[in-house]
């Protein structure tokens, strides 16, 4: 190890660690000088390609900690890059495994954690990205946007206005995602002019809603006795070629009878009409391709 390092000799570092990999590291590994340990696990990382990385990377991490060390960031960063921020679940649970150890992780490696955890752990996700502030961490937009994700999936309305009011302090910007998910917050906390402001100003950036942004300010509309903007941004929707859900146009139909737009209401039963047909013929379609 020495000797590998002192001579800049990538390759038999590598040599090396292959024979750790197939025998495992050796008796009494954690007592051998942490400076040497370290640097030659750096070599090692700086030498392997990206093709070897995503092969052996956790062993990677595996044997810097047999050797006593908890792995570099370098080392943490390196193992994340090579997976163009989509690790697969087995790198994203080592990873959970080390924090769970108490091992010191990299900036990369909490917001790949926070990214990762969103939809299936999202108590783990809040609890992750409160260690992050407490320890200064900074949260990029993508890892803003899973925090915010998981405290609308946990009800935690007020955390989200609150982390999404940082946002703009830390100099992060929304995105379309951002606005999709506050919408929904403010919608579902029932403070519909919050969630309509916040669809207008998602407009005012040029990010195209989606429709399930649609969906929540219609219905907030709806719920704020705006009908007409609801109507409006069924147009919008008809001119951003945005189809909306079934369940808008239920809703639109349901409010236009209740107060005598008749007209409007044979519309979007048209409409309603129209695209569950298209839909159960895509269904068909489908279901013939698989047969």
């Amino acid at each position: 190890m020495r000797a590998s390092i002192r001579l800049g000799r990538g390759g038999v570092a590598v040599k090396l660690f292959d024979h750790m990999l197939k025998e495992g590291a050796v008796l009494g590994a954690h007592l051998i000088d942490k400076a040497v340990s370290n640097n030659f696990f750096q070599l090692v990382t700086e030498t392997l390609d990206d093709k070897r990385i995503q092969r052996d990377g956790v062993s990677l991490l595996d044997l810097v900690r047999a050797h006593g060390l908890d792995p570099s960031p370098s080392t943490q960063n390196r193992v994340l890059s090579v997976w163009n921020d989509q690790p697969p679940q087995i790198v994203m649970e080592y990873f959970v495994k080390m924090h769970s150890d108490r091992v010191n992780l990299s900036n990369w490696a909490y917001r790949s954690m926070i990214v990762a955890y969103e939809h299936s752990d999202p108590a783990f996700v809040v609890k992750v990205s409160k260690e992050m502030e407490r320890s200064g961490i900074q949260l990029q937009r993508k890892a803003y946007n899973a925090v915010l994700g998981a405290c609308l999936q946990l009800g935690m309305h007020n955390e989200a206005e609150h982390l999404f009011g940082n946002m703009a302090g830390h100099a992060v910007a929304p995105n379309a995602r951002t606005y999709g998910i506050m919408i929904r917050v403010y919608s579902f906390s029932y403070q519909f002019a919050k969630a309509i402001g916040i669809f207008d100003a998602m407009r005012e950036q040029s990010f195209q809603p989606d429709r399930f942004a649609y969906h929540h300010t219609i219905q907030s509309c709806i719920k704020h006795q705006r009908v007409e903007y609801a109507v409006e941004l069924y147009k919008d929707s008809v001119q951003a070629k945005v189809p909306l859900c079934t369940s808008t146009y239920v809703i639109l139909i349901r409010t236009c009878k209740e107060i005598g737009w008749e007209l409007w209401a044979s519309t979007f039963e048209m409409e309603l009409t129209s695209q569950r047909t298209a839909l159960t013929k895509e269904a068909e379609a489908a279901h013939t391709i698989q047969a």
